[in-house]
């Protein structure tokens, strides 16, 4: 009889590549956070580290953001990378530029909101991804992981959020 032993066993893609998923760090918030304010504010604890394992690999960042507007605003989600925007929508006017607009605004309601984004971060050392949020103007009230009106006995429930980050080797 033999024995087979393994350290890392990679199979192949079907185009013929070894692209796979390297490692897989995720963050989940469970508390809430809210702004009150046009400024664009980082989400406390809803970010995650990453530390890419090659130059050329990708990461692949997924965030589901449960989150609530005032009934009279609209808010919207940004995804950062060490400090600096990552991605968002072309400028227009004066139209404010960001990842997504949160589902459910103008409704109070707090529901699911979700960005992802296939980033070449083009180094060894540590990335952190990180979600902020901005409202439209400075009165607009921002919730996440609950509804806008918490004193309301049909609304005060309590959601999570979360934010994952893989590395994809090319």
């Amino acid at each position: 009889m033999s024995t087979l032993r393994v350290d890392n066993l990679q199979g192949q893609t079907a185009d013929g590549t070894n692209r796979y998923v390297v490692q897989v760090v995720s963050t989940t918030k469970t508390d809430t956070f809210s702004a009150n304010s046009a400024q664009i504010q980082a989400v406390t604890g809803l970010s995650v580290s990453i530390t890419p394992s090659n130059t050329n690999n990708k990461v692949f960042i997924m965030a589901d953001v449960n989150a609530s507007v005032d009934n009279a605003a609209r808010g919207y989600l940004a995804l950062y990378k060490d400090g600096s925007v990552l991605v968002q929508g072309d400028a227009s006017g004066s139209r404010i530029q960001a990842a997504t607009q949160l589902a459910g605004a103008d409704s109070g309601q707090s529901l699911s909101s979700t960005v992802s984004f296939l980033d070449s971060p083009n180094t060894t050392s540590a990335v952190t991804y990180q979600i902020y949020l901005v409202g439209e103007s400075s009165s607009t009230q921002v919730h996440v992981n609950r509804s806008h009106n918490d004193a309301d006995a049909a609304g005060r429930g309590r959601f999570i959020s979360t934010i994952t980050a893989m590395e994809i080797a090319q």
